[in-house]
């Protein structure tokens, strides 16, 4: 996603079919909960879940509150001790991945 001509967050995931993995995520530190993670997720995803994406799992390599609070918001939910959260297949027609 870029601002201008400034690169201020980027995904790298992959689709196999079946769901969705988010492997790496970044935003630039100046744009620090101004919503570019969020839409970064939701622009990578929407188009996967319109496909019939069965469910997500992202792997979150740096473990904080925080991190933690914001993957739940988007509906990932803690898979225990491995750092990996996952989200359920959508149960409708409408749009579950969260929005920008």
């Amino acid at each position: 996603m870029a601002n201008g001509e400034q690169v201020v967050g980027a995904l790298r995931g992959s689709y196999d079919g079946r769901s969705v993995n988010v492997s790496r995520l970044v935003r630039h530190f100046a744009h620090r909960r101004g919503g570019v993670a969020t839409a970064v997720v939701a622009r990578f995803t929407t188009p996967l879940n319109d496909r019939g994406a069965g469910g997500a799992s992202v792997f979150v390599l740096d473990r904080t509150p925080d991190a933690d609070r914001w993957w739940a918001a988007l509906e990932f939910d803690d898979n225990g001790n491995v750092p990996i959260c996952r989200r359920s297949a959508p149960t409708s027609d409408t749009n579950q991945w969260g929005s920008a």
